[in-house]
């Protein structure tokens, strides 16, 4: 149901469109390949909203579902699946490097989540986030995002490449 509602979206921003990104916005989806340490996730999402107030800068506020890994409990019995999100916000600043590619860093914060089934271990916090990547502008309201993402989640650091195509308006 939620995948059926981003596409919804989506799709009826798809009628906007804009020439320069000054005062513009974008929403992005983007899958995500994360780890948390040493331990690999299943693949996820990431669902972005970008204003920008001038060609370079912008705000970013995104949600994500890094995606779910699994461990034997300490007594070795049952296998516990703990699912990695967050939500995040960070200032984006990019340059332009061809007439419809950008490369970019971001920094900001994550109120990030680690939800253990059938435990009460859930972990939850405020932590700092960073990453860099490259979009190409595909068409006057369509772009492709790559981005590697470093987030501090507790003890651990999660990792995540993502990849996805977002709508301008």
């Amino acid at each position: 149901m939620k995948h059926l509602l981003v596409a919804s979206i989506a799709c009826a921003i798809c009628t906007f469109s804009y020439s320069s990104h000054a005062d513009s916005n974008s929403i992005s989806v983007l899958l995500t390949n994360a780890k948390v340490e040493s331990a690999s996730l299943d693949n996820g999402f990431k669902l972005q909203y970008q204003h920008y107030f001038s060609d370079n800068i912008a705000v970013e506020l995104a949600h994500a579902k890094y995606g779910s890994y699994s461990y034997d409990d300490w007594w070795g019995n049952e296998s516990v699946s703990v699912d990695v999100s967050g939500i995040n916000i960070g200032i984006v600043a990019r340059s332009q490097i061809a007439d419809t590619a950008y490369l970019f860093g971001k920094l900001g914060i994550s109120h990030w989540k680690f939800d253990e089934s059938g435990t009460s271990l859930d972990a939850n916090d405020n932590d700092a986030f960073a990453g860099f990547g490259f979009n190409f502008d595909v068409s006057n309201s369509a772009i492709l995002t790559v981005e590697y993402e470093f987030l501090k989640t507790g003890d651990s650091k999660t990792k995540s490449l993502n990849a996805g195509i977002g709508i301008k308006f």
